[in-house]
């Protein structure tokens, strides 16, 4: 099998340089005392989070296949990988600590060069950005066999799958890539503004820039943020088109007093589709009105600090949306709180060897997905962060949060499965 692995570096070479921009970054920022000697670092915070977002996601997607690969569970078969073109975690580690190195020496050179105002190589502040963008995304879309082609290939190809979800039966790759996408939604929107950014830039002001992108985002942002959970709705759809019914007997649905009018009589099959798919998609549904609210508040509210009829509506739909999505990511996703189970709460059979690490992630995952209450006022909660970074904190958390989950369907997938799955279900499933 070729070798496509250039472009990449190795992960031992990688930690150490990334430890080294790490101390330098750490240096010139503590060392500054002053968060204005970085000019126009709240739209650079925006533009470096765009990208600093894929590749959070990246190094701990490595975790998720990891632990994956311990404890058996067929990844490459529910995401239809060759394995004979997956080199195990080392796509994924090396592919992230390559895109690590590229976005910390693009902070690093930004910060040196704002520092007392020293100019390198004759280059603008904001040109450390831009080539820092133009080099990511040149190795995200590279034609070459450079850079790990196949694994980028197979995420091209089932992102054509989610974007023609209503149309096209939908596999587990395609609802599984919608659902992390849902969590990357302040990805969306930074891409868009750098985009709108820099496509102004040589014919507006800094100031002016900051101020024209934002005002577009009030438009476009709700539709980025809400385009997964659109189509994830859609997909949901279609998967209670192609599902299959199920047999009932009217004798079940009768009360027992009445079953005298079926009595000698050939009992008649009729058949429905499990309405699974339609309440998938209903939890879909109140994020699409979370979003809506929210788009709605910010664009009839006259300052920040405002509360509008829409804020409060929006308070209520995040708390329903909230506590909706919770029970379906514990119920359904991770197939825990079962009546009859072994493990209180959990299920019989476990993956896993240590249930505790369960319960910790039910509460884990509640804590992480009420995180938005802070939002609210931060200053209650004694918040002192400006806004850009409390959202760079909060995605990062909802990114980790995503990873999380991963876990747990996956396994909970395999258990759903496990004649499907057999071929390495059979080779050590711990219980």
């Amino acid at each position: 099998m070729p070798n496509n692995n250039w472009g990449t570096i190795t992960p031992k070479l990688a930690n150490a340089i990334l430890t080294i921009l790490g101390i330098f970054a750490l240096f010139l920022l503590f060392h500054s005392h002053d968060e204005f000697i970085y000019p126009n670092w709240k739209n650079i915070v925006v533009i470096y989070r765009g990208m600093w977002l894929p590749i959070l996601y990246l190094y701990l997607f490595t975790l998720n296949v990891y632990v994956w690969e311990k404890y058996h569970i067929n990844y490459t078969a529910m995401f239809d990988i060759d394995s004979r073109q997956l080199h195990k975690t080392q796509v994924f580690i090396r592919s992230a600590t390559t895109l690590a190195i590229s976005w910390g020496v693009g902070v690093v050179l930004y910060m040196l060069s704002s520092y007392n105002q020293i100019h390198i190589l004759g280059a603008s502040l904001d040109s450390f950005p831009l080539i820092l963008s133009l080099v990511f995304w040149a190795l995200v879309f590279c034609p070459f066999d450079l850079f790990h082609k196949s694994a980028r290939g197979w995420l091209f190809r089932h992102l054509g799958n989610f974007f023609f979800g209503p149309f096209v039966r939908v596999d587990f790759p395609s609802f599984f890539l919608a659902d992390q996408l849902c969590s990357m939604g302040i990805m969306l929107i930074d891409i868009e503004y750098a985009f709108c950014y820099y496509s102004n830039y040589f014919s507006s002001t800094h100031d002016i820039l900051g101020v024209q992108c934002s005002s577009l985002n009030r438009y476009i942002q709700p539709l980025l943020i809400a385009s997964p959970y659109l189509w994830r709705f859609f997909q949901c759809l279609r998967q209670y088109y192609d599902s299959t019914p199920i047999p009932i007997s009217p004798s079940t649905l009768l009360p027992l007093n009445h079953s005298h009018h079926i009595h000698n009589q050939k009992s008649h099959i009729t058949t429905h589709k499990p309405i699974t798919p339609l309440l998938n998609a209903g939890k879909y549904a109140t994020s699409l009105c979370v979003i809506s609210l929210s788009a709605l508040d910010s664009l009839y509210k006259v300052n920040p600090t405002d509360w509008t009829i829409y804020k409060s509506w929006w308070v209520f739909a995040m708390i329903c949306s909230t506590l909706y999505s919770y029970s379906w990511d514990i119920k359904m996703d991770w197939g825990l709180l079962k009546p009859d189970a072994k493990n209180p709460l959990l299920r019989t059979t476990l993956i896993f060897e240590n249930k505790y690490i369960y319960y910790f992630a039910m509460i884990a995952n509640l804590i992480m997905r009420v995180t938005w209450v802070i939002t609210l006022s931060p200053a209650f909660f004694g918040v002192t962060l400006s806004r850009d970074i409390l959202i760079s904190i909060m995605s990062s958390v909802e990114v980790t949060r995503r990873i999380m989950w991963n876990f747990f369907r996956l396994e909970n997938e395999q258990e759903n499965n496990p004649k499907k799955y057999k071929l390495v279900a059979s080779k050590g499933t711990k219980n």
